[in-house]
């Protein structure tokens, strides 16, 4: 992905997570100020 390994990804200060129906994980991670997506 366009920030690196994704095994390697670091969340600093998680808030909120929603899974939607693909699948797919998305995670708030607030002190980076992304929104982070997990495929399976």
């Amino acid at each position: 992905g366009p920030d690196g390994d994704p095994r390697q990804c670091r969340l600093n200060r998680p808030h909120g997570i929603h899974v939607a129906p693909g699948g797919e994980i998305y995670i708030g991670d607030s002190s980076n100020h992304k929104i982070r997506k997990w495929i399976r």
